[in-house]
């Protein structure tokens, strides 16, 4: 009980809606941390994006960027690694994702690995949208076979009642290749 309180708590603290759909014991919200390290750099050319990924999801941390949702993936990791942002408050490095399109590229590098993914989709989901956070993202039970990057921010600007979503596949090829 203790900790689905913790959980649930996080996931208000990072924007979401009480409305838990799915939330697997393994995923771990509670690993906050306003100095948190950084994780991955992400690049998104259409948006203009070059940004740090910070572990964690707490005010501090979405203040100063993106964060990655403890307990979800690491790019290049078989299943779905989770990033928030804010679209206009911080820095707001998730201001432009709704220009994303199917298709669009988006590199992050990793572990000392770049990693391309192609966006797969976007979309405007409820504020509880938490089967985003699925291994599969919106297939709460379906196994995962692919690494995928899923990223969250409120949807519209200035309102936190929606989410925007954008999920997005790894490619083949190595990046640069």
């Amino acid at each position: 009980m203790i900790r689905r309180r913790r959980l649930v708590a996080a996931a208000v603290l990072a924007g979401f809606a009480t409305g838990v759909v799915w939330s697997p014991a393994r995923v771990d919200a509670t690993r906050t941390d306003s100095n948190a390290f950084v994780v991955a750099h992400m690049r998104i050319p259409r948006i203009g994006l070059s940004v740090k990924a910070r572990e964690g999801v707490d005010r501090r941390t979405l203040w100063r960027g993106v964060g990655h949702y403890p307990g979800t993936q690491m790019p290049g990791q078989v299943g779905n690694a989770v990033f928030l942002g804010h679209r206009t408050t911080g820095r707001a490095p998730f201001a432009d994702l709704d220009r994303l399109r199917r298709g669009d590229r988006i590199t992050v590098r990793s572990g000392g690995r770049s990693r391309d993914y192609s966006v797969t989709a976007v979309r405007i989901g409820p504020a509880n949208a938490w089967s985003a956070l699925a291994p599969v993202p919106f297939h709460p039970r379906r196994r995962a076979v692919e690494s995928m990057i899923t990223l969250i921010t409120c949807h519209p600007k200035g309102s936190d009642r929606k989410r925007l979503i954008v999920t997005a596949r790894q490619n083949r090829t190595p990046a640069g290749a």
